[in-house]
């Protein structure tokens, strides 16, 4: 931290998972700003232009850190929740996932210098990020105190047979705010003795499908792990383009193969164990497995599973 009469600069050091995922946990919205020798991004433009500073999930007490960043600043509001829109949260909810790439209607980007372009590097960013897991805005339909339809994600313990499967997609058809689209995808669950199809909705605050990271994939797999607000939606994941061994055998489709992360010491998935011939306990797949399908190539163009799929899916795990 360096300061000058009123003035105060903190530093910080990118991890080698990328600076975004520094910037979206700094312990205040208006803290969330990056400047490069190209450009300048403001992901909370409008609440920082208006003097609000909103913690974000790595302050718990305020007062702890009134020399970090915009803490205790006197041109700042800080504020603690969402109270403050005297309504409804909306898109601005702090539980809502959101993606750096698309930047959204908060943000504010100004570009000088096209040769180091900042809006190119945030377009190849991975990293999505929430400020929250609860919303405590007494107005928002986020608020579990409100809503008790809203998601808990993920859910405790995972969805592993077929009872609790269609338990799990119980709620997500009654899921409040409805969820505004779906796919079918395969499921190999760890005490399923068969895999399923199954839906996957959109997140909440998605309107359309375009990419993989819409996907609220948390209702099946826990890929959260320790990292409950800032992630990078490319890990435990892996794409196969198939292909049987010539090109009019090929599949037209790809899939694309979600696990859970390592630290929530799932169980070993008996339905792979099986498939799979493993014998030994070092090789096995620990938890849940979930398959989405796709365009061939184009991982992103993302299509409905059918239990035509299982075989391809099938074959991708025993080689």
């Amino acid at each position: 931290m360096f300061r000058r009469g009123h003035r105060t600069i903190t530093v910080s050091e990118a991890t080698p998972e990328g600076v975004f995922k520094l910037v979206t946990a700094s312990p205040t919205t208006a803290d969330m700003i990056i400047m490069t020798a190209g450009g300048l991004t403001a992901f909370y433009a409008d609440w920082t232009l208006a003097g609000i500073a909103l913690t974000n999930h790595t302050i718990i007490d305020p007062a702890v850190g009134k020399h970090i960043g915009c803490m205790q600043r006197p041109h700042f509001q800080l504020r603690t929740d969402t109270e403050f829109l005297n309504g409804p949260c909306g898109m601005k909810c702090p539980v809502l996932w959101r993606n750096v790439a698309e930047q959204g209607t908060q943000s504010l980007t100004l570009e000088w210098d096209g040769r180091f372009s900042l809006v190119s590097f945030i377009r190849r960013s991975q990293t999505i990020w929430r400020l929250s897991e609860h919303c405590n805005n007494s107005a928002c339909m986020h608020n579990p105190i409100n809503n008790s339809r809203t998601a808990r994600l993920p859910p405790n313990p995972m969805p592993n047979d077929l009872w609790s499967i269609r338990l799990q997609e119980a709620r997500i058809a009654s899921h409040t705010p409805t969820y505004s689209g779906k796919i079918r995808a395969l499921l190999f669950a760890t005490s399923a003795t068969t895999v399923h199809v199954i839906d996957v909705p959109l997140r909440d605050g998605v309107s359309q499908l375009t990419q993989l990271s819409h996907l609220q994939i948390l209702h099946w797999v826990n890929q959260l792990g320790p990292d409950r607000h800032v992630l990078a939606t490319g890990r435990f994941r892996k794409t196969y383009n198939t292909n049987a061994g010539t090109p009019e055998a090929a599949s037209a489709f790809g899939y694309t193969f979600f696990r859970e992360h390592p630290s929530v010491f799932s169980p070993p998935n008996m339905l792979i164990r099986e498939l799979a011939h493993i014998k030994s306990n070092e090789n096995d797949i620990m938890g849940n497995v979930l398959v989405v399908k796709h365009i061939r190539g184009r991982k992103h163009d993302i299509v409905d599973c059918s239990l035509e799929d299982v075989q391809w899916a099938n074959e991708i795990i025993v080689r």
